[in-house]
């Protein structure tokens, strides 16, 4: 790439980036606090309508000040607006479900957070490989093929984690962890050329910079929201097997469920009071299948998302094809 200089006068946006900032802010604080404070309740509703009207906000001041933080033109352009939903989505899907998916394995299977890091190195190890092979190959195929594609493999090792049972091992997951890496290590080495295809050379460091939030907020909401549906889950999971549960009425079931609801698995019956010790292989069985069914309810989201994401970008970009460069 040619050296280019430096563009002169420009400022920073900072009423911008406190809007975005603010915006942000308080939506994944309402998804995350959603489930203790009721969606419903006043305070859950005035952080939502907060994050609206801020980022509202922030959508008109960008078409007001004269050194915009985002410049909403490239927004129109269907590759841009394609690999915008590409960065939130993967980050929010496989990447944010990969947090849930450590916390089940350290609860469910009871393993130790080193036991737990190395039964995960299959997303790095295919990411590792993917992302040199896919920087070669990018030069051969279109970005606006490529993008949708990796999205789609993302998807499908989604797919492919999804199905636990409760007698399943961490093996079940191989397949979709090796599937959901080689896309993620992909759609990494895609992001830069990505930059540079939908936007002019000047504006390249804007659009870097752009695609990288996005990544950071699909991150951010993608942990938060995959977690309210795993709380709220596991939380009912939790509930109606301790109301069927013969002599579990006595139990001041308080913690157990807090600690269901967490994915803390077959450990939850710590929780429980010693006197009801004979009760424990049943809570345990309780707590490991409320992890269960948060996990795959967290996995069937990032599944459904990761669709949508995927035929939104193929559509955009098919639209947009004209603009791709080799």
């Amino acid at each position: 790439m040619p050296e280019s200089a430096r563009t002169s006068g420009r400022r920073t946006d900072w009423l911008g980036s406190l809007l975005l900032i603010s915006g942000l802010t308080s939506g994944v604080f309402a998804l995350t606090r959603g489930n203790a404070l009721g969606w419903t309740s006043a305070t859950t509703l005035a952080l939502v309508g907060t994050s609206f009207v801020l980022l509202i906000a922030f959508a008109w001041w960008q078409t007001r000040t004269a050194h915009p933080l985002l410049d909403l033109s490239m927004v129109r352009k269907p590759g841009f607006a394609g690999t915008a939903i590409v960065s939130v989505a993967y980050m929010g899907t496989l990447m944010a479900a990969s947090n849930y998916l450590a916390v089940f394995m350290i609860g469910a299977f009871g393993l130790s957070p080193l036991q737990m890091g190395l039964r995960l190195l299959p997303i790095s190890l295919a990411a590792l490989v993917a992302a040199p092979t896919t920087a070669v190959l990018a030069k051969r195929v279109p970005i606006g093929v490529s993008l949708p594609v990796t999205m789609g493999l993302v998807t499908l090792g989604m797919w492919l984690l999804g199905g636990v049972e409760i007698t399943s091992d961490w093996t079940h997951f191989i397949p979709g962890m090796v599937a959901g890496g080689l896309g993620l290590g992909a759609i990494t080495a895609l992001a830069q050329a990505a930059s540079l295809t939908f936007a002019p050379a000047e504006d390249a460091g804007m659009t870097s910079a752009t695609f990288a939030t996005l990544r950071q907020v699909g991150m951010a909401m993608g942990v938060a929201g995959l977690g309210a549906l795993f709380s709220s889950t596991a939380r009912d999971t939790a509930k109606s097997g301790l109301a069927a549960l013969p002599g579990a009425q006595s139990i001041s079931s308080g913690e157990f469920i807090d600690a269901a609801a967490a994915g803390a698995g077959g450990q939850a019956g710590d929780a429980v009071p010693h006197e009801f010790a004979t009760l424990a292989p049943t809570l345990a069985d309780i707590a490991n299948r409320a992890a269960v069914d948060g996990l795959d309810a967290a996995i069937t989201l990032g599944t459904v998302i990761g669709v949508v994401a995927t035929l939104l970008a193929a559509v955009l970009f098919a639209r947009d094809a004209g603009r791709f460069r080799q």
